[in-house]
């Protein structure tokens, strides 16, 4: 007899659990974090990069960090 067991589901609550954790500790600090997230050529560095620099010009703290696998 064999049985199938979908792991799936425990992986993504477990992450979702962590998720909401760091979404609480990054609102308690005061923070605001977007996730930018799309296919290749759709704008998205050319966003960031707008938002970075109307930041900088309005003396608001920023930074990014990139996950990116397929380019440097």
């Amino acid at each position: 007899m064999s049985r199938v067991v979908d792991v799936r589901q425990a992986v993504l609550a477990r992450n979702d659990g962590w998720a909401a954790g760091l979404r609480r500790e990054l609102d308690g600090r005061g923070v605001t974090a977007v996730n930018l997230l799309s296919r290749p050529g759709s704008g998205k560095t050319a966003l960031l990069e707008l938002l970075l620099t109307r930041a900088a010009g309005r003396g608001v703290p920023a930074a990014a960090l990139t996950a990116d696998l397929a380019t440097e």
